[in-house]
């Protein structure tokens, strides 16, 4: 158990820098994380329901609509009306948005310095780990909840 905390606060170091890198990547391009997730989400589908994307990023609705309201400002995306439900908003790139989120992802998919820094043969082990990470966040509850929102 000592050991899952330890390596569980070490993780969680390196996560919180990644955040901060991103976080200052974001302020480059000048928009918040919180926009930065909202492209990407939108660059992985071509619209989503307002309440889709609040589910997606586990936030309340207000918080989108705020988002949205600042990005749609910048020429990023629009709202439409849902054709099945005119009262339901969908959100969609623009041309200029699917331009401005393909520079964002890439410099955010850029790898942490520290994971270049490591030798090529614990970058496989690194990996092989990472790879069960992932598939055993397959069955977490929490995840399950929100894979076909991402």
């Amino acid at each position: 158990m000592e050991l899952d905390l330890e390596l569980w606060d070490l993780l969680f170091q390196h996560f919180q820098a990644e955040n901060r890198r991103w976080s200052l990547l974001c302020r480059k391009a000048g928009i918040t994380m919180a926009q930065a997730q909202l492209l990407w989400l939108l660059k992985k589908r071509s619209q989503m329901k307002m309440n889709s994307l609040a589910d997606a990023l586990v936030c309340d609705a207000s918080n989108i609509t705020g988002l949205v309201d600042k990005l749609e400002a910048r020429g990023l995306i629009r709202r439409q009306a849902d054709p099945a439900d005119r009262r339901v908003k969908m959100i969609a790139l623009t041309p200029a948005g699917v331009k401005f989120t393909a520079k964002v992802i890439k410099m955010l998919a850029e790898p942490a310095p520290s994971v270049k820094a490591l030798p090529r043969s614990d970058k496989a082990t690194l990996y092989r780990i990472a790879q069960q990470l992932a598939e055993r966040d397959k069955s977490d509850p929490y995840v399950e909840t929100f894979k076909d929102l991402a």
